[in-house]
């Protein structure tokens, strides 16, 4: 159909034998297992050091749908040390620094708690406000 000719809708097609099912799964998991492994010379005469030292972590992070407008979030063991580090700052004003948020599952839905944007053209150092500050 051209831009210039008029129509629309009821011009479209009708698609017939169309079954939507109903969602199989109402449950995400996402598992991490993180390993360290260090070797240094073992100690002389320390039977309870060889010199190898193994460390393991494991967690989960579980998104359930309960409800059509309710979801269950929650972590279990959260890997929070594999986050970008925040940059080190000396602060000698007295207002608090704030970071932005970067572990995952405080990002996840986070836009609950803005209340859109603020705009001020002559302001400095100032940010979207937030209801909510996790850290």
């Amino acid at each position: 159909m051209p831009r210039t000719e008029s129509g629309g809708p009821p011009r479209f097609g009708h698609l017939d034998g169309l079954r939507i099912g109903q969602a199989t799964s109402h449950l995400e998991l996402l598992p991490y297992v993180a390993s360290v492994a260090s070797a240094v010379q073992a100690t002389p005469g320390d039977p309870f050091r060889d010199g190898t030292k193994y460390k393991g972590r494991a967690g989960l992070d579980l998104k359930y749908l309960l409800t059509p407008n309710f979801t269950l979030d929650a972590t279990f063991n959260p890997d929070f040390g594999q986050v970008e580090v925040d940059p080190a700052v000396v602060n000698l004003s007295v207002f608090q620094q704030s970071f932005p948020e970067r572990r995952p599952f405080f990002l996840s839905g986070a836009g609950v708690f803005s209340f859109g944007g603020f705009n001020c053209f002559f302001c400095l150092n100032v940010s979207s406000l937030n209801a909510f500050y996790s850290r």
